[in-house]
């Protein structure tokens, strides 16, 4: 067994398993620090192509409408990965934003932009610009949660969105990461499921957030009328 190898089987075994369910279970797996002192066994170019990727995706989450700037950057961030799974792991995620983008812009009454150029990224912008009009931009038989996604959107459903996207993207990193045990691949999965238990994590803790301000409003007006009273 080669130096590389055994490094990352020993990587990968150290690192506790991720829960078959991502809606079941309420803390991290491995906390950030603890899954960074990990990290630190990886080839030097992989940590470059890991640090790419990480980079992108705490950047696209800034964002739910892509413009030109933010495909530009991206663009230039992708060419610098060696990696062709983790490009190809990246550029699905990147996909699924120019959808959700599209999504957004059209149920805020835009038009289909006139510089195609902006669309986003992967083969989705030709069918998104074409069949701009259909709810699914003519992909749902490509791409079946295209409808759900665009149903739980003109219902103002949130929550059941977030919940959704969170899941399609943990199921297809599972699916993704099956062939691959303890490789460079095995780490860039399970990174990457882990922001998703994060973001799930951080979703849940700003509706507990806003539930609670609620109660504090509604304790604060049920004194007020007693007080009038």
């Amino acid at each position: 067994m080669n130096n590389t190898r055994y490094k990352y089987t020993m990587l990968i075994a150290s690192l506790p398993a991720h829960q078959l369910d991502l809606f079941i279970g309420e803390q991290m797996p491995i906390s950030r620090i603890q899954l960074n002192k990990r990290l630190v066994l990886l080839e030097e170019q992989d940590k470059v192509d890991l640090a790419h990727v990480e980079h992108l995706q705490k950047w696209s989450q800034h964002t739910n409408v892509l413009d030109s700037e933010f495909i530009q950057k991206t663009e230039k961030t992708l060419a610098l990965i060696e990696n062709d799974f983790v490009k190809q792991s990246l550029l699905w995620r990147l996909e699924l934003r120019t959808i959700m983008s599209a999504l957004r812009k059209r149920q805020q009454g835009q038009s289909c932009p006139e510089d195609k150029n902006t669309l986003g990224f992967g083969k989705w912008p030709y069918f998104i610009n074409k069949n701009w009009q259909q709810p699914d931009f003519g992909i749902g038989k490509q791409l079946p949660w295209v409808i759900e996604v665009d149903r739980f959107m003109r219902q103002g459903d949130t929550l059941g969105l977030e919940n959704f996207l969170l899941k399609l993207i943990w199921n297809h990193y599972a699916t993704l990461g099956n062939p691959h045990y303890f490789n460079f691949e095995a780490v860039v999965i399970y990174v990457l499921r882990w922001d998703v238990i994060r973001r799930r994590a951080s979703y849940d803790k700003d509706k507990a957030q806003l539930r609670f301000d609620e109660l504090v409003q509604s304790g604060l007006k049920a004194i007020d009328i007693q007080t009038q009273h």
